[in-house]
C-alpha cells in the first residue's frame, strides 16, 4: 500500500480547503443579523489556514482521503466537506453548551446558530440523497451515537472498558465517508471504513486526552489517559487522584508507553484492514507518532534524572 508523507495529507488539499471554507462563508453570510457575524467568527476559529484557529482536519479532509479508493467525483467531494464543515459547527456549539458554567440565557445565541448550522447540512445532504437512502438511517444511527456517549461517558469509562466507544463522541463526522460510499455504490464497505475512522478518532482523543489531562483533572472532566493511570495504580474511575500521582505514573511507572502502545496497535489495525487511503493513514501516523515521541522524552528525561541521581551519589561518596 502506498505511503504519503505527512505533509501530503493536508497540503495537498489546503486549494481545495479555500474554496470550501470560502462557500461556507458565503452561505453563513446569508443567515439573519447577528447571526450571520457570529457564524463567520464561528467559521474563523475552526478555519485550517488562519493562524491560531482549532484545526480538526478529519472533519472536513476525510471525504478527500476517500478520493483514493473511490471514485469519487471532485463536486462530490467538495460538498460532502462542506456539509462536514456545518457538521463540525453544529455539534462544536452543542460541546461548547455542555460545557458551559454560564446561565441557560446566555444560550440563545449560540443555539440559534447551531439551529442555522444544522439546516446547512441537512439541505446539503438532501440534495444528495433521497429520502429513502440509506445514508438517512445513517445520519440517525451517528446522532444517537453522539447523544449516548456525551451523556455516559464518565459514568461508563469507556477507554478502558469499550475504547472504540469513544470514537462515537465524534461519530457525526463519518456523515462524510458513509456518504462518499454510497455516492459511488459502495455500501458493502461501510462498516470497513467506518472502523478505519472509529480507529483514528480514538487516536485523535488519546492526544487530545495526552495535551489535556492537567485540565481535565482539575475540570473533573473524563480523559482516557487519567482512566489508564488510575487503572494501573488499581484505583476505580471514581476514586480521587492527585496530578503529582498521575505525573509519578508517567514517570515512573511506563503509563505512557503502555498509552501510547495502544495507538500503535490501532495503526497496525488499520493496515489490515487494506483500504487504500494512504492520507488518512499519513495522519493516523503522525497522531501516534506525536504519542510515541511524548512516551520517548519522558523515558529520556527519566534516565537523565537517574545518570544525575547516580552521578550526585559517586560526587558524594567519592
Amino acid at each position: 500500500m502506498q505511503e504519503v508523507t505527512p505533509v501530503q495529507w493536508f497540503d495537498d488539499y489546503r486549494e481545495e480547503l479555500v474554496q470550501v471554507f470560502e462557500e461556507a462563508r458565503r452561505q453563513i453570510a446569508q443567515f439573519p443579523e447577528p447571526l450571520d457575524e457570529l457564524g463567520q467568527r464561528y467559521l474563523d476559529a475552526f478555519h485550517p489556514l488562519i493562524e491560531g484557529s482549532s484545526k480538526n482536519y478529519v472533519c472536513y479532509l476525510l471525504p478527500y482521503w476517500l478520493e483514493d479508493a473511490l471514485p469519487l467525483r471532485r463536486e462530490q467531494t467538495r460538498d460532502l466537506a462542506l456539509a462536514n464543515v456545518f457538521v463540525m459547527l453544529h455539534y462544536f456549539i452543542q460541546d461548547d453548551v455542555m460545557d458551559s458554567s454560564s446561565s441557560p440565557g446566555g444560550w440563545s445565541s449560540q443555539l440559534a446558530l447551531s439551529q442555522l448550522f444544522q439546516l446547512q447540512y441537512l439541505g446539503l445532504y438532501r440534495a444528495m440523497f433521497p429520502h429513502d437512502s440509506l445514508f438517512w438511517q445513517h445520519h440517525d444511527t451517528y446522532a444517537i451515537d453522539w447523544a449516548s456517549t456525551v451523556c455516559n461517558e464518565c459514568n461508563e469509562n469507556y477507554f478502558l472498558t469499550d475504547p472504540m466507544r469513544v470514537a462515537k463522541k465524534a461519530a457525526p463526522v463519518k456523515l462524510a465517508s458513509t456518504g462518499a460510499l454510497l455516492l459511488t455504490e459502495r455500501p458493502q464497505l461501510i462498516y470497513p471504513v467506518s472502523e478505519m475512522v472509529d480507529l483514528l478518532l480514538v487516536t485523535l482523543q488519546m492526544n487530545d486526552d495526552w495535551a489535556d489531562w492537567e485540565e481535565d483533572l482539575a475540570s473533573g472532566s473524563y480523559n482516557g489517559l487519567i482512566a489508564l493511570v488510575k487503572s494501573l495504580r488499581g484505583l476505580r474511575s471514581e476514586d480521587m487522584i492527585t496530578p503529582s500521582e498521575v505525573r509519578s505514573s508517567l514517570f515512573v511507572g511506563g503509563a505512557m508507553t503502555r498509552y501510547s502502545a495502544r495507538a500503535i496497535a490501532a495503526h497496525q489495525r488499520m493496515r489490515s484492514l487494506d483500504m487504500e487511503c494512504p492520507g488518512l493513514l499519513a495522519f493516523h501516523q503522525s497522531l501516534t507518532d506525536s504519542l510515541s515521541e511524548a512516551g520517548s522524552r519522558i523515558d529520556a528525561e527519566k534516565k537523565s534524572l537517574e545518570l544525575g541521581a547516580l552521578n550526585h551519589w559517586f560526587y558524594k561518596n567519592s
